[in-house]
C-alpha cells in the first residue's frame, strides 16, 4: 500500500475581499496555466501559498434534502467557491453542512472540485480523487467556516456565529 505524508505548516493565505486582494502573488506563479484537460497542474505546496478570495456561498435545500437521506444529522447545508487572486484563477468549491447536534460547520462527504490537479515531485497527477481528498485535508487548517457563515446567513438577516475551531496541522 502506497503511503503519502502530507505536512502543512504554513497558513494558508486568505484575501476576504477582491478589495483586499491588491497584493497579487502571481509573480510567485508565472507558469500557472491550463492543461490540455482544462485543469491546472500544481503542488500541493504551491497550492497552499495561494491567495484565496471568497467568491460565493449559499444555502440549498436540496443538498439538505440529500444529506438528510443519508441519514446525516444535518441543519442546513450548502456550497462555497473560493478563487485564487492569479491568473488563471484557481477555483475550489466544496459542499458544507451545519451538524444539527453540535452547530458546527463541516465539510460534506460529497468531495473538494478544483480545476487543479495536484501533482507528486516528479510532476505526475495525483488522480482526481487523491486531489480531492487531500483539499479536504486542506481545508482543515483553512479558515473558511465564518465567511461562509456571515455570507449565507447575512442574506437571510441571521447573524453569524462565532468562529469555529479548525484543524491544526502544525503548532505556530
Amino acid at each position: 500500500m502506497e503511503r503519502i505524508t502530507l505536512i502543512l505548516c504554513e497558513k494558508p493565505i486568505l484575501n476576504k475581499s477582491i478589495e483586499g486582494s491588491a497584493q497579487t502573488r502571481q509573480a510567485d506563479f508565472p507558469l500557472l496555466s491550463h492543461s490540455f484537460d482544462g485543469y491546472i497542474r500544481l503542488s500541493l505546496s504551491h497550492f497552499h501559498l495561494l491567495p484565496f478570495i471568497h467568491l460565493y456561498s449559499s444555502e440549498d435545500a436540496d443538498f439538505l434534502d440529500e444529506l438528510h437521506r443519508l441519514a446525516i444529522p444535518a441543519a442546513s447545508a450548502g456550497y462555497s467557491e473560493w478563487v485564487s487572486d492569479t491568473s488563471p484563477p484557481v477555483s475550489i468549491a466544496w459542499g458544507w453542512f451545519i451538524h444539527g447536534p453540535t452547530g458546527q460547520m463541516l465539510l460534506a462527504p460529497d468531495g473538494v472540485r478544483s480545476n487543479v490537479m495536484l501533482v507528486d515531485r516528479q510532476g505526475y497527477d495525483l488522480g482526481p480523487e487523491r486531489t480531492a481528498n487531500l483539499f479536504g485535508v486542506w481545508l482543515g487548517i483553512f479558515s473558511w467556516q465564518s465567511e461562509v457563515r456571515s455570507s449565507t446567513w447575512s442574506t437571510r438577516g441571521v447573524a453569524a456565529s462565532a468562529e469555529i475551531p479548525t484543524v491544526n496541522f502544525c503548532s505556530y
